[in-house]
């Protein structure tokens, strides 16, 4: 199997492809600055390096978490993405055994912890194969030290030192500090069983690092997209628009012209929507935005129209044109309410799969 692991969960940014034992090709960052930005773009150059069309991938690895909320989001979001274009199973591990897997093999029994903060750690203990003995858990350290076996036993991770305090035994054997690893988990992922269809969902521990005040769901989320993500943004096209897709290829043509623009629109780590724009001289045009049915109806669309609008006033444009089918109320909803307004009329404009035309409205939004 070729297997495409990715992690962001702790901080350092680590993606690999692999296949069987070897490392194909591999890319590691220190920190968490510019995450967002650089994973897709780092997943493409690796892919070249390693000489591979996304159709021999065969799973992608993923962190699912605990970790750094922002950090699991966004590899969760890339891999979700990837495996929606090229139709393939995501593979997840919990962010403590991602570190357990990254460890050099040893007969004694393991306990993963990871310093939380707020005077917990994440902890997750594992049998001396490798395989977890329960999920993890946001505790304290005195909890896992009570819980500890007799024994010889090893810690590993941020939290380790924590747990060996609390305990007051000296017959614990702290691990070398270890992060998740994502050539690791690619190589762990060829012998997991299929995962169910359903992608799997961000494991969070704790309520307040996944919402806001008020237990309210954190917001959907707006960021830039680029020639990198050309096949993440086919295939949420395809999803939103199943009856005129736009392929891979025409949307890298799109974003190749000068003055265009491209957004994605993630909810928790769930690609969900996207927007395409063109920017010439002072005038910008909406060429497509849409949002995936199960999503519809949240305010999503809005969000992304908003944001579109931002984009092209800071690229120099004082008006935004589009068109919308005289039939599509919910767009033209949408559009009245933002404060579109009607500046032309295209007859038979758009051919619907039965053959009827449908005419078109050319809508105008001034931007400044």
């Amino acid at each position: 199997m070729i297997i495409l692991g990715l992690d962001c969960a702790t901080g350092p940014l680590s993606a690999a492809f692999v296949a069987g034992n070897r490392v194909l090709a591999e890319h590691r960052a220190p920190g968490p600055t510019g995450q967002a930005e650089i994973l897709l773009p780092v997943i493409e150059r690796l892919r070249r390096e390693a000489g591979l069309e996304w159709s021999a991938v065969d799973r992608l690895a993923v962190t699912l978490g605990p970790g750094s909320f922002t950090g699991v989001r966004i590899a969760l979001a890339a891999a979700r993405g990837l495996a929606l274009a090229i139709a393939r199973p995501i593979i997840g591990f919990s962010t403590l055994e991602a570190v357990a897997l990254a460890l050099p093999p040893d007969p004694r029994p393991l306990v993963v912890a990871l310093d939380a903060r707020r005077g917990q750690i994440y902890a997750q203990p594992f049998r001396a194969d490798g395989s977890p003995l329960a999920p993890p858990d946001a505790v304290t350290p005195a909890a896992v030290a009570a819980a500890l076996p007799t024994g010889p036993v090893r810690l590993a991770g941020s939290g380790a030192a924590l747990v060996a305090a609390a305990s007051g035994r000296t017959d614990l054997a702290l691990a070398p500090l270890a992060v998740p690893d994502a050539a690791a988990m690619a190589r762990a992922a060829q012998h997991r069983p299929d995962p169910p269809r359903a992608a799997p969902e961000p494991i969070y521990l704790r309520g307040a690092d996944a919402r806001l005040a008020g237990n309210r769901v954190a917001p959907p989320q707006v960021a830039p997209a680029g020639l990198a993500h050309c096949a993440v943004l086919a295939a949420l096209h395809a999803a939103i628009f199943p009856e005129d897709p736009w392929s891979e290829g025409h949307l890298a043509r799109l974003l190749a012209l000068p003055g265009s623009l491209a957004l994605m629109a993630f909810e928790a780590a769930e690609p969900i929507g996207l927007a395409l724009a063109r920017v010439a001289g002072d005038e910008a045009e909406l060429l497509t935005i849409g949002v995936r049915a199960a999503r519809r109806g949240a305010g999503h669309g809005r969000l992304l129209l908003d944001a579109v609008r931002v984009a092209a006033a800071a690229a120099g444009a004082q008006s935004l044109f589009l068109e919308v089918a005289t039939d599509n109320h919910v767009a033209r909803h949408l559009y009245a309410r933002a404060g579109f307004a009607t500046a032309g009329h295209r007859p038979a404009y758009y051919r619907r799969s039965d053959g009827r035309t449908v005419d078109a409205l050319v809508l105008r939004d001034g931007l400044i």
